[in-house]
């Protein structure tokens, strides 16, 4: 296994605070970068991009995990929670290459 990340390092009210912002879609990854930088915590963007992911992760997992609970472990709903997981870590891939383009520009 790897080494804990920078942002999975902040205290806990700080990581509450950027799930929080990324909830309400208020915040990009470099304004959240820039935020956490602010409160004194040097942190990169790629790694702010990367906590971003796997919270995403984590939402998808929770709700197959609920849904298969109430659902009967059905194998094309399984299917259907396979595929969205896919969807959201490639949408959280491409949002961090916008980011990244739009910081070059």
């Amino acid at each position: 296994m790897g080494r804990k990340s920078t942002v999975e390092k902040l205290p806990p009210e700080i990581k509450h605070q950027i799930s929080a912002k990324v909830k309400t879609g208020a915040s990009t990854i470099l304004e959240l970068t820039r935020w956490i930088n602010k409160q004194g915590y040097n942190v990169s963007k790629s790694a702010v991009g990367r906590y971003l992911q796997k919270l995403q992760e984590d939402d998808s997992s929770q709700i197959f995990g609920a849904s298969m609970q109430t659902n009967g472990g059905d194998a094309e709903l399984q299917l259907l929670f396979d595929e969205l997981k896919e969807l959201k870590q490639r949408e959280a891939e491409i949002l961090a290459l916008i980011s990244g383009k739009v910081l070059v520009q």
